[in-house]
């Protein structure tokens, strides 16, 4: 399934520069589990706070992806 994954103010940088990108992943794969492969690539855990899946905040990332979804990644400190 395709998954659309927004990426929020400095959080960029593990994405070329780049807002938006978009990820092929398994059928059934939560948010948790696609964080966790992303995290482990690009090293952004330390930089990684809270993600929101088609505009709404999780408090758990155990939400089962759709084809389709759009995650947004924002880092811990936000804002201005």
């Amino acid at each position: 399934m395709k998954v659309n994954f927004e990426f929020v103010g400095m959080l960029r940088k593990f994405n070329n520069w780049q807002n938006r990108s978009t990820f092929e992943l398994p059928d059934g794969c939560t948010a948790k589990e696609a964080m966790a492969k992303f995290e482990a690539e690009a090293g952004f855990a330390k930089e990684f706070g809270f993600i929101t899946i088609g505009g709404k905040k999780h408090a758990d990332n155990d939400v089962t992806l759709k084809d389709g979804d759009t995650v947004k990644i924002f880092p811990k400190s936000f804002g201005g």
